[in-house]
């Protein structure tokens, strides 16, 4: 489908949620409260953040290669349609203990050793598919998380900062083609870096000193070309607008209709009082 087309697939009244690090997982429950749906958590050990255990019909810690005991848990709660949200690190293969089921998938991740996380994330969609759930992306989900196009608040950027979203874009997209990262840090058409398996805010931070004058980059996310959208879609928060702002940097460009913004409306007002752009590509 389109990227712009209304996304209209029935979400059942129950959702079960297989979260990764980071903020994006409670803001998705959050999202699924207030609409009335019945969230159901499945929180990955050493992976999922501690405070996302709450405000949910139902929670169950376990290993990534506890694979039956994940099935088993959206099975025995009659939950279908499952979102893979946050970020996803790659498990210590020593930590990770399988169950009867798992040994099938811990196998499978084994291969994935030196290959990229949105190989992980394949690979785990293809397991609870053969096992008869259906996977959604957030921005089904959670469609108003979703990050629109042009100009988003009062800042706006200039004809030079418009320039290099362009050449940002294109470098951002080589990078994904790779399944290195999903964002780059420009200014005055030249990369002052690519995001590693550091992430974004390092990202940032590492670029912060390579900029002319001090100040003036732009960050520019965009989706991998080959990423399947129901999973790991590039996101923003308040921390994001904060630390450009922090490093001397001019604003952050996202694929529109492919990227979250969370907290929309705080993110803006934020991005307002800084004076930091935020742009749909």
């Amino acid at each position: 489908m389109p990227a712009e087309e209304k996304l209209d697939r029935k979400l059942d009244n129950k959702i079960g949620v297989i979260a990764g690090k980071g903020s994006l997982p409670r803001q998705l429950i959050s999202s699924l409260n207030q609409r009335n749906i019945k969230p159901y958590l499945l929180a990955l050990n050493d992976i999922t953040d501690k405070e996302t255990d709450h405000s949910t019909e139902a929670t169950c810690w376990a290993r990534i290669a506890s694979a039956g005991k994940i099935i088993s848990f959206f099975k025995d709660n009659n939950v279908r349609q499952i979102v893979l949200v946050g970020g996803m690190k790659r498990p210590s293969f020593t930590s990770m203990i399988p169950d009867k089921a798992g040994f099938k998938l811990l196998n499978k991740i084994r291969k994935l050793e030196h290959a990229g996380d949105n190989s992980l994330f394949n690979l785990i969609i293809e397991f609870l598919e053969e096992n008869g759930l259906e996977i959604i992306g957030v921005d089904e989900a959670a469609n108003e998380l979703v990050s629109g196009k042009g100009t988003m608040g009062k800042a706006e950027p200039n004809k030079k900062c418009l320039k290099d979203i362009e050449y940002g874009t294109y470098i951002a997209r080589e990078i994904g083609k790779l399944d290195i990262g999903q964002a780059a840090v420009v200014q005055n058409n030249i990369t002052l870096g690519v995001e590693g398996i550091d992430g974004t805010d390092a990202l940032v931070k590492r670029c912060a000193s390579q900029q002319a004058d001090g100040k003036g980059a732009i960050l520019v996310k965009m989706k991998k070309p080959k990423q399947d959208r129901r999973i790991d879609l590039p996101s923003i928060g308040i921390n994001t607008i904060e630390l450009l702002h922090e490093n001397g940097m001019a604003g952050v460009a996202l694929e529109a209709y492919n990227s979250l913004i969370l907290d929309k409306e705080a993110v803006i007002k934020r991005a307002d009082e800084l004076g930091i752009f935020i742009y749909g590509v």
